[in-house]
């Protein structure tokens, strides 16, 4: 029986219990689309909203705890303010090159016991750890990410707390074709309002393994404004070599080569391209930092008996 207070399926008549949930209007879904558009753009074009609406409490806390930083991340993360991308190494940054054969080795394991198979829309690029990396909380690869003095730089160029949104370890492999998708000049998609990465050279990156250049100073807001036509290749836009030689000297390009154990940081909403191997292949771990008001899609997920609580430093995918 339905008392006076309940309502049911039941009690409704048979049209209002199985009718469809009301769609919008057709005259209404493209409004509603450019809106969303809109607030997604504000949400990472505006540094205002995207500190104080989204990133209040990281803010606070970053400014809360007030760390002494170490003299070389200053250094490396006030370079990378100025220029949008600064080079440094784990011997440098950490003390000594322990953390380098500790990544070496566990990568080259992980090399042997996996099946790896070529990505047909990328053939020139093998992500090792596949589309979905799954996380642990001792895990050594992605503790690493998490030591003090490798975050730390990321945290002090955005001045908020970070977390990883993503990590992988690239192979990029010479293909003997000419350089595509991200192999030329691009900026990331808008997805946060800084895109701090950091690269981790786990191999030689020679002048034919395809090192990123980066253009210094196209990470700032009026870096941004700089506007070139540009090619959609199906993946990203991206922007002539003729067009960018024209405009920037060749003083104003890094080509980051280093031998293992270099870190390279940068802020890819800056002009870059990277991973043209062209006789050597190029092994790098690579790590993304973001903030909260990032509209990137999350992939990392928690390994089995992980308790989420456990990995509150990075942006996982939903349970299911």
């Amino acid at each position: 029986m339905v008392s006076k207070t309940q309502t049911s399926a039941a009690t409704l008549p048979a049209s209002a219990a199985d009718a469809p949930p009301v769609a919008a209007p057709r005259s209404l879904i493209e409004p509603l689309r450019q809106a969303r558009r809109a607030l997604r753009a504000v949400r990472t074009e505006s540094r205002a909203v995207s500190r104080y609406v989204f990133n209040a409490v990281p803010v606070w806390r970053y400014r809360r705890a007030a760390t002494p930083l170490d003299s070389e991340v200053q250094r490396v993360a006030r370079e990378l303010r100025t220029s949008g991308v600064a080079m440094t190494s784990i011997e440098s940054l950490l003390g000594s090159d322990e953390a380098l054969h500790e990544l070496q080795a566990y990568v080259a394991q992980a090399r042997a016991e996996r099946e790896i198979a070529r990505d047909p829309l990328k053939p020139y690029l093998i992500e090792l750890f596949g589309a979905r990396p799954v996380v642990s909380a001792d895990d050594t690869l992605f503790s690493f990410a998490l030591k003090d003095r490798v975050r730390g730089v990321a945290e002090a160029y955005a001045q908020m707390k970070l977390r990883v949104q993503d990590m992988n370890v690239w192979i990029n492999l010479p293909t003997g074709a000419g350089p595509t998708q991200s192999q030329r000049w691009h900026r990331d998609l808008p997805d946060d309002f800084e895109i701090i990465k950091c690269f981790v050279y786990l191999a030689d990156v020679t002048p034919g393994a395809g090192p990123l250049q980066y253009i210094r100073t196209t990470n700032t807001v009026e870096g941004r404004r700089q506007w070139f036509k540009s090619e959609f290749d199906g993946v990203g836009f991206r922007v002539a070599d003729e067009d960018i030689a024209s405009t920037y000297t060749d003083d104003q390009i890094v080509t980051a080569e280093g031998s293992a154990g270099t870190i390279v940081f940068a802020d890819t909403r800056g002009l870059h391209r990277g991973g043209f191997a062209k006789d050597t292949e190029r092994v790098v771990l690579q790590i993304t930092y973001s903030s909260n008001a990032s509209i990137r899609p999350r992939n990392l997920q928690a390994a089995p008996g992980t308790r989420r609580s456990a990995l509150a430093d990075y942006r996982l995918r939903a349970a299911r």
